[in-house]
Formats: structure tokens, C-alpha cells, sequence
């Protein structure tokens, strides 16, 4: 039975996921307030009470929701909310619970005993449009025609040039990224339930994915990224992550009613 709270505090939710008898969690969470579950037939939220109506994204609050998002992760199949979400009250939480019980339990069951994985390429060079000018002779010779004419032409002239030599760079990138992106999905498709492509994160990064794999299969995965690497160029760096909460597999259009 779960102690009586404060009616002034608002219920952070970390993640939802199957219920227990369990409800109090060893572990702290944003501020440092205790986490526990709140539950309602087959399913449960992973909360802790938070006096503020809104969680600040400072690095230690993001510590704090990732932690909580790994101790569960490491035990048991957890669907992740995003940060920040915060109800009024703690039948807010059973309410949407009730309303949503069959989703949650089914989307439990299709991500059970699945974690997620980042993989990042990147290429590990100093300047990468200077890279890309040595690597393709048609962006190198604008450039070049570029710095021998630009004396005694117009200043529009010269913007217009500029403007389809960085066009050039934008193609010539898109289509490396794409060569990229065919081969490591090629490479780590056997071995991952689903993967999702993410934006990249700057100018460096090749490939941004997120992969869906089945627990049992993490060292498998790494031994397919070992592979996937010998197929890339000694310019590329592979950087991979987790496992996490399945973030990005996680389609649930939930209410959660501030009452």
C-alpha cells in the first residue's frame, strides 16, 4: 500500500512497464527524491514526486532520468517517456494507466526482452570540406577556379559561385552518408530486430542509427560492428552506445491528465 504524499506534489514519470509488487526503487531520482511505481492492473509508472510544475534540462536532471532509465533497463523491459513529463497527482497517473492499460501491455510485449543500441560513423578527419576537395576532383577544380577568378569579378558573381560549390559539397556529402548508410545496414541487419535512422549531429557524422536488438544478442552485435568496420575506410570512426531504453521504437500516443 502506497504512503500517503503531499497533495502539492507533482509526479515525475520516468517510464512505464509491467507491474509488481515492488513499488518503492532503491534509487534516486531528479532531486534527488526517492523513485517508486505506480500501478494499475498489468501495468505501472516509475515516479518520484517533484514540488516544481516543471524539470529543468540541466545536466544533472538528464543524469538523474537517464540513471533511473538504466537501473530498470538493466532488470526488465521499460517503455521510456521523454523527459520532462509531469502530472498533478498520482490518480492522474492510475487514470491514464486505465485508459491506455492494452496499448502499454502490448507494446511491453513487442519490445520485451529488447534494448536499444546507438551507432555512430563518423569521419575522423581535421576539415571535412577540405577532405571532401581532396577526395573529389570536380569539387577541388571549382574551388581552384573559384580562388584564380574571383579578382575583378563581381561580388554577385562571386556569391553565386560560392553558392554552387557549397551545393556541390551538400550533394557529394548526402551521397557519401548514403553509400555509407546502405553498406552498415547491410552489415548489422542480421543481427538487429529493427533500426531507425537519426539527423546527424554535425558535418562529421556519416551515419546517425538506432538499433533495435534482442538482449541475448549484444555480443553478436558487436561482432557484426567489428566486421562492419573492416568494409569502411581507415578515415571512418564507429562509436556505439548502450544499451538503452528503447527510445526511439516507442509510438504511444498517451494523455496524461493533470488533475
Amino acid at each position: 500500500m502506497m504512503t500517503k504524499r503531499s497533495q502539492r506534489s507533482g509526479k515525475y514519470i520516468y517510464a512505464l512497464k509491467a507491474a509488481t509488487d515492488k513499488q518503492q526503487v532503491p534509487l534516486k531520482g531528479i532531486n534527488k527524491a526517492s523513485v517508486y511505481t505506480v500501478s494499475h492492473g498489468k501495468v505501472a509508472a516509475v515516479v518520484s514526486d517533484i514540488l516544481s510544475p516543471k524539470a529543468r534540462p540541466e545536466r544533472r536532471n538528464l543524469a538523474a532520468h537517464r540513471e533511473v532509465l538504466k537501473y530498470f533497463t538493466e532488470a526488465e523491459t521499460v517503455l521510456p517517456m521523454r523527459f520532462g513529463v509531469i502530472t498533478n497527482s498520482t490518480q492522474s497517473i492510475q487514470q491514464m494507466l486505465t485508459n491506455n492499460e492494452s496499448l502499454i501491455v502490448n507494446a511491453l510485449n513487442e519490445l520485451g526482452g529488447k534494448v536499444e543500441m546507438g551507432l555512430r560513423v563518423k569521419w575522423k578527419v581535421g576539415n571535412i570540406y577540405e577532405y571532401f576537395v581532396n577526395h573529389y576532383p570536380q569539387l577541388k577544380d571549382a574551388r581552384d577556379q573559384l580562388l584564380i577568378d574571383q579578382k575583378g569579378k563581381s561580388t554577385l558573381k562571386n556569391r553565386d559561385e560560392k553558392i554552387a560549390i557549397g551545393s556541390l559539397y551538400e550533394k557529394l556529402l548526402n551521397q557519401e552518408r548514403a553509400a555509407h548508410q546502405q553498406i552498415i545496414e547491410a552489415m548489422l541487419q542480421p543481427c538487429c530486430r529493427k533500426i531507425k535512422t537519426l539527423p546527424p549531429g554535425n558535418e562529421f557524422e556519416i551515419v546517425n542509427l538506432a538499433c533495435l536488438v534482442d538482449r541475448e544478442n549484444l555480443d553478436d552485435l558487436e561482432q557484426y560492428i567489428n566486421d562492419t568496420a573492416t568494409q569502411l575506410s581507415n578515415d571512418c570512426h564507429i562509436d556505439f552506445t548502450g544499451p538503452w531504453a528503447p527510445h526511439n521504437f516507442v509510438d504511444l500516443d498517451l494523455k496524461v491528465l493533470a488533475s
